[in-house]
């Protein structure tokens, strides 16, 4: 079993949901680079559990502790390891669950593949709870990238088929995105915002829960990226984003919207914008 992806950047998931620890391994680093712990820490605290009344009731502080490869919020190593406590983790609510799996979960699979060995406590290593390391490595990434100019935002763009309003996909305004990041649902209409909330609150009083579109943007970002076919740049992202459990699809440009299109309205003609080779939509 591999929990690990990457190449010139790879990165190594370990420990569980309901284990003492999980963490990230980071290889081929940069040496010297500089973490800015309180950036980190907020960008961790968006998906913590516990920070919203409309996600998990587990409660966690996501605090990071890295036991290898930085000193003084300096990255000294190629390698760095860092490691969250997991705190807030009741075992004995899923001792049912080694004889009556849960439908749309990886208990059946897991027991079929692993046999009752695999600590399956919480969803045990398939369990969402893996994305905060994810986030951990995401967010030193995150912090890389905009040194060299290379800036990554992401908003709600749909919930339960409330729609966030339209942005122009080759003009996303990314410092109204990254205002909006902290916020508890981070869409960009106030109006659409009050709907999702009213939503969330009847979904989660009906003991239910419902799903949506996260959109993200990507500024800067270096051309001529990923290899042909099975290694393109959309091969790699779509292969990332799927161990993120529950995702359902992930895609590009308008999507599945391209659909209902001619070829002649999706093309995305090229145009000189100051000296640069751009997109127009």
């Amino acid at each position: 079993m591999s929990q690990s992806f990457g190449k010139n950047l790879k990165i190594t998931i370990f420990g569980s949901s309901h284990q003492e620890y999980m963490g990230v391994v980071m290889d081929n680093m940069e040496i010297g680079f500089e973490i800015d712990m309180e950036k980190l820490d907020q960008f961790m605290q968006r998906r913590a559990p516990g920070k919203s009344k409309f996600t998990t009731k587990r409660k966690e502080s996501d605090k990071i502790d890295f036991i290898s490869g930085v000193r003084d919020n300096k990255i000294i190593s190629k390698t760095i390891t860092a490691i969250i406590k997991n705190e807030n983790y009741k075992s004995k609510d899923y001792e049912n669950l080694n004889d009556i799996p849960r439908p749309s979960h990886a208990d059946y699979t897991s027991f079929i593949k692993y046999g009752n060995e695999m600590d399956m406590n919480g969803g045990g290593p398939f369990s969402g709870r893996l994305t905060a390391p994810f986030c951990l490595a995401g967010g030193i990434a995150k912090q890389i990238l905009e040194e060299k100019n290379i800036k990554i935002s992401s908003r709600i763009k749909n919930i339960g088929g409330i729609e966030d309003k339209n942005i122009d996909l080759a003009n996303p305004p990314m410092d109204e995105l990254e205002k909006i990041s902290q916020k508890e649902i981070p869409v960009l209409d106030e109006k659409k915002e009050k709907e999702i909330r009213n939503l969330l609150e009847k979904v989660k009083k009906d003991g239910d829960s419902i799903g949506g579109i996260c959109q993200v943007f990507g500024e800067n970002i270096p051309k001529g990226l990923g290899d042909p076919i099975f290694d393109s740049f959309e091969a790699k992202i779509s292969h990332l984003s799927y161990g993120i459990p529950a995702l359902r699809a992930v895609s590009f440009g308008l999507g599945l919207d391209a659909m209902k299109m001619k070829g002649s309205q999706h093309n995305d003609q090229f145009e000189i914008k100051n000296g640069q080779v751009k997109t127009i939509t």
